[in-house]
């Protein structure tokens, strides 16, 4: 049961990466002014702050109460909304925090509101860990161990989020 929705998911992913690289090909030559490169810039807002690097985002993180245990962080860099019309920037407005052992554990989406968790399973896959929710939410959250990058794909109906960003291990 399990491998045939995968199919699928691996599907949807392989199908939203191509998107995304498509619209980043096409937009690359398009900004020439400072205006240009502000109004992209307003996409990446959390508390209506504008975030120039991950430090100003690790500062909401650090200054956030009650959040869940956990052993991990990922903090956004750059998100999308894509649809069948294409890809959009998006504000950024959500961090994740990993729980558990190798096998099963908890993910943690964050922002000015509580956190919501979801428990998961873990797999590993060469360099990278896969984490699923279960029961499944339309998300997958992949992790590379070279150099902590991370995906987060999230889906709304067949429209699709698509965050990239760092993650730390937490001591």
């Amino acid at each position: 049961m399990k491998k045939n929705i995968l199919v699928p998911l691996t599907t949807l992913i392989t199908i939203s990466i191509l998107i995304l690289g498509f619209y980043c090909l096409v937009t690359k030559n398009k900004i020439e002014s400072n205006s240009e490169i502000e109004q992209v810039a307003k996409y990446n807002t959390i508390n209506n702050t504008v975030f120039s690097d991950r430090e100003s985002v690790r500062s909401v993180y650090l200054n956030s109460s009650n959040l869940p245990v956990h052993n991990t962080v990922c903090l956004p860099e750059k998100k999308f909304f894509c649809s069948i019309d294409g890809c959009e920037p998006h504000n950024i407005g959500v961090f994740n925090l990993i729980s558990g052992n190798s096998k099963d554990g908890s993910l943690s989406r964050c922002d000015k509101k509580p956190c919501d968790t979801y428990p998961v399973t873990k797999s590993e896959s060469g360099n990278f860990k896969v984490l699923q929710t279960e029961p499944e939410h339309g998300m997958l959250f992949k992790m590379s161990y070279v150099d902590l990058s991370y995906t987060e794909i999230v889906t709304l109906g067949t429209d699709s989020f698509i965050t990239f960003g760092k993650c730390d291990f937490i001591n």
